[in-house]
């Protein structure tokens, strides 16, 4: 087995996102946390 294997994508958001879109990402895919990007 190889880590790309294992590996899963995790959901992101911009810092020009709508904060109560991305409020319930965690719980849904039951994350600690979001990965925030500046879009570029």
């Amino acid at each position: 087995m190889r880590a790309h294997e294992l590996a899963v994508g995790h959901p992101t958001v911009t810092l020009n996102g709508s904060a109560l879109e991305a409020a319930p990402l965690p719980a849904e895919h039951r994350l600690p946390g979001l990965i925030v990007v500046d879009g570029r």
